[in-house]
């Protein structure tokens, strides 16, 4: 790795003070990676990019987008079992690189050199055991983490969104409020009341989405003023369609069912595709009983109505 690519990525995880130009060492080991050691005036850091070709004699080609993959597990199991992995420090998809902490082989000995070297340790092998399995049991079955690994390279780390971040759930909280705004609209048009009932059905359906949303879109590197502007246009097209909605008075109650169905499948879509899984990855088996609460909670606010 030259040394402009290296600080061009440094610079742009964020990890490169103004006119810091650091010692890049090279690191040994491994045949499918560059690895470098840079050392920051905050500290040493290990740089990692993953190669095309491998280096051996022969023609072993391999994707680079398995740099991306080795974070988010890195990321995964860190989250699990803190400590079991170095921490991610960085990451730069223009240079395919990433940056994590880096640990000394005085006190990080590698397990497989001891191995190699005859040095047995029954302790060591019992603590890599006990990581393991509590990392495989708390991914094992995840439907959305295997998801997530097939489909994008994605982090769960609360730092790391999607590609996307959270657009799709601000859009899907577009295509619900227009016709909520409609109906609520048309209900005032026609002398209707609005309950309070109704106002916390909005108020419980509509915040997750919006958190969930925002935390995906700030991750993701939106910066907050353009989070906050484009909550200000979802608020704002959901008033104007409400004002619309008020001047439909006469507008008939199939018209309005279907305006209501439009919204119900938005909504269900909206769930179905970005929220539960998101969750599911969040919070594992837990959302199942929390899915249930909230439909009870529907349940009762309905019959409260």
């Amino acid at each position: 790795m030259s040394s402009d690519l290296v600080l061009g990525a440094l610079t742009r995880m964020g990890l490169l003070r103004p006119g810091e130009r650091p010692a890049i060492v090279p690191l040994p080991g491994g045949v499918s990676s560059d690895i470098v050691r840079v050392d920051l005036e905050s500290g040493p850091i290990c740089l990692k990019r993953a190669l095309p070709r491998l280096k051996v004699q022969a023609d072993w080609q391999a994707p680079v987008e398995r740099n991306r993959y080795e974070v988010e597990w890195m990321r995964t199991a860190g989250g699990i079992v803190p400590g079991a992995v170095p921490r991610i420090l960085g990451d730069d998809r223009e240079s395919g690189m990433f940056a994590m902490e880096f640990l000394d082989a005085e006190s990080h000995p590698v397990w497989k050199a001891q191995l190699r070297d005859g040095e047995i340790s029954l302790d060591t092998a019992r603590q890599v055991g006990q990581r393991v399995a509590a990392i495989h049991g708390r991914t094992a079955g995840d439907a959305a983490l295997v998801r997530y690994g097939g489909r994008r390279h994605r982090r769960r780390d609360p730092g790391i969104a999607d590609d996307d971040g959270g657009l799709p759930i601000a859009l899907g909280a577009v295509l619900d409020g227009i016709p909520e705004s409609l109906v609520l609209g048309i209900s005032l048009a026609t002398g209707g009341a609005v309950s309070v009932t109704f106002l916390i059905a909005v108020f419980v359906s509509n915040v997750p989405e919006s958190l969930a949303s925002t935390r995906g879109m700030i991750a993701a590197g939106h910066s907050r003023g353009r989070v906050v502007a484009l909550w200000f246009v979802v608020a704002a097209v959901s008033a104007a369609f409400a004002a619309l909605g008020a001047t439909l008075d006469r507008l008939d109650q199939g018209a309005v069912a279907t305006v209501q169905s439009f919204a119900a499948g938005a909504l269900l879509a909206l769930i179905a595709d970005s929220l539960l899984p998101d969750a599911y990855r969040d919070s594992g088996l837990r959302t199942g009983l929390f899915v249930v609460l909230g439909f009870a909670l529907a349940f009762a606010l309905t019959a409260l109505d």
